[in-house]
């Protein structure tokens, strides 16, 4: 995937299906017990959601972390 002239790389892209319309799911493994606590990460995993919701148009995009210890962190 590409924003720009910039290559980025997701962990993690899914589409599930959910009652109405599938929903799409961009999700990013981290190490780090809190990254929703660091910006650079919250920063880099907002901007996977919006070039996707670019790429989808219309279909719901969700985006979360999923730490070392196994939670999944959800930005809203």
């Amino acid at each position: 995937m590409s924003d720009a002239s910039e290559v980025l790389r997701i962990d993690r892209l899914v589409q599930l299906e959910e009652p109405g319309s599938p929903t799409w799911w961009v999700l990013d493994y981290k190490l780090h017990p809190g990254p929703e606590t660091i910006e650079a990460y919250r920063s880099q995993l907002l901007r996977y959601r919006a070039i996707i919701e670019r790429a989808q148009p219309g279909e719901p995009v969700r985006c979360a972390f999923i730490t070392g210890d196994g939670r999944v962190v959800e930005l809203v």
